[in-house]
């Protein structure tokens, strides 16, 4: 017995291919969680900054410190808000002053989130 025109026929052993017709649901690239951990990494590399340029580098510290807070406040604000794209736009501004310390290994996965405009 042929399939019906269009089917896929099935192979024992091989996975038939994904029916593209269907649209996916795509997980969401922007919540709370995200915005946290890229801020907690960005937070930490600051405190190690701190931590060798003192008493130099406070200040510089102090400004990157709230910097990246106020970014982090954003993002949360703008996913409590559901304002997906202010929620990207911090979120890239979080990930550009994470950008140093990308071969860190402690460097969280970026979503997919287009970059910033």
């Amino acid at each position: 017995m042929l399939p019906a025109a269009g089917a896929v026929p099935y192979i024992r052993g091989v996975a038939p291919a994904p029916d593209r017709t269907r649209p996916t649901k795509e997980p969401p690239t922007v919540d709370l969680q995200t915005g946290v951990r890229i801020y907690q990494f960005v937070r930490d590399r600051l405190d190690d900054q701190r931590d060798e340029q003192h008493p130099h580098g406070h200040e510089e510290y102090v400004d990157a410190w709230r910097k990246a807070a106020g970014h982090s406040q954003d993002h949360a604000n703008a996913v409590a808000s559901e304002d997906t794209d202010e929620a990207e736009r911090a979120l890239q501004k979080l990930y550009a002053m994470a950008d140093e310390w990308k071969h860190h290994p402690d460097y969280p996965p970026s979503p997919a989130v287009p970059p910033a405009v």
